[in-house]
């Protein structure tokens, strides 16, 4: 028990970094997208970035409830939460997955140049070596635990840095001229 409940104080310490990296990397990654090159792909990729930040916090809450004990209210604990934060955590991916498709389907109708493609394939490569990074090490650490909701994390934000590789080359094709 005593090991579990260091995992859960590193992991929930992991969650917590992950949330604002992810987090700002996809909100510098929106304003990029939106104003600077006006590249969706750039956009996609930080509203994916948030997402991914959301869900790290979903599971961050998650962790914080796993550590409480069981009391009058739950005689078992807590541990339940976390399958909760990770019902949430895939609702939310979902959701935002809908919205990318919406914005894609939007550029693929009415297409226009990106502005400055090279910033933002510089910006996306960043955010894809700093996801995928913190998704091994996530993985790594999180692998003899039980946690699914850890275990998801981890896979999303290497999914999230995979998703970063794809628009890094994307802008690189546009810098081609292929849009």
């Amino acid at each position: 028990m005593e090991e579990t409940q260091v995992f859960v104080e590193k992991a929930d310490r992991l969650a917590g970094i992950t949330t604002a990296t992810l987090m700002g990397l996809g909100i510098l990654q929106i304003i990029l997208g939106e104003t600077v090159s006006k590249s969706v792909a750039l956009t996609a990729n930080g509203i994916d970035c948030i997402g991914d930040g959301f869900v790290s916090a979903v599971v961050w809450v998650g962790l914080k409830f796993f550590r409480k004990p069981a009391d009058e209210k739950f005689h078992y604990g807590y541990y339940k939460m976390e399958n909760l934060a990770s019902i949430a955590a895939a609702s939310v991916m979902m959701i935002l997955a809908g919205y990318i498709v919406f914005r894609s389907y939007n550029q693929y109708v009415n297409p226009h140049p990106v502005s400055f493609p090279l910033l933002g394939a510089i910006v996306a490569f960043i955010a894809a070596v700093i996801a995928i990074g913190l998704g091994v090490y996530k993985y790594k650490k999180g692998s003899k635990s039980k946690m699914s909701s850890v275990k998801l994390e981890a896979f999303n934000t290497i999914k999230d840095g995979t998703a970063s590789g794809l628009a890094v080359v994307a802008l690189i094709f546009d810098i081609y001229g292929y849009y």
